[in-house]
């Protein structure tokens, strides 16, 4: 699995989109979302068009979704309204 470097293009990185493969079916037809999270974690999600496999990675290794839903999570200060 290729995991991308944020703020460069595939291009840039010398990675074609199409070198991402699935673990699970070894499709290449894979798609790659970066996402910066509010508390500055950068996690990648990546999806399966073939055999719908779903899976994260942050900083080059495999994250859980649990994991990326708790980095995620708000603090009660910022929940705070008005």
């Amino acid at each position: 699995m290729l995991a991308g470097s944020f703020g460069k293009a595939a291009s840039e990185q010398g990675v074609s989109v199409s070198g991402l493969m699935c673990p699970t079916c070894g499709s290449r037809d894979v798609i790659n979302i970066n996402l910066t999270l509010e508390r500055g974690d950068r996690v990648a999600f990546y999806s399966c068009h073939r055999c719908d496999k779903k899976w994260w990675n942050k900083d080059g290794e495999d994250v859980s979704l649990g994991n990326v839903l708790n980095m995620a999570k708000r603090s009660p200060q910022a929940r705070k309204v008005g």
